[in-house]
């Protein structure tokens, strides 16, 4: 069985001009998925080789501190203050920024509509 209806007759028109239908009636076959070599080229190891490593890395910060200032001869306070000046900055940016980029991005979307609707 066979539809013959055209494809996109439920589509505003809005999203016509916005995005050139193809000829009335034709359908565009599905994309195939990509291979999985074709997925894995050399930009995505990269990408996902730093996303990997990156949280190792990340979590070795807090060792090598304590190593250092314990190797230096520092007292164990002085670790806690280090890792309380390296943590302070990423609080305070969740604590402000993270809300202050909510709202303006809310402001944003109030203020500026969008181009598909209507």
């Amino acid at each position: 069985m066979t539809d013959k209806s055209p494809i996109g007759q439920d589509i505003p028109e809005a999203v016509h001009e916005i995005l050139p239908a193809a000829a009335p009636g034709l359908r565009v076959p599905p994309r195939a998925a990509p291979s999985v070599a074709a997925r894995w080229n050399h930009d995505f190891r990269l990408f996902f080789t730093a996303r990997t490593v990156a949280p190792f890395g990340d979590g070795m910060v807090a060792v090598a501190l304590a190593a250092g200032l314990l190797g230096a001869g520092r007292p164990a306070s002085s670790v806690g203050h280090a890792l309380g000046a390296w943590m302070g900055p990423i609080a305070a940016f969740v604590l402000f920024a993270v809300p202050g980029i909510s709202r303006l991005r809310r402001i944003r979307s109030e203020s500026w509509p969008d181009p598909c609707e209507g």
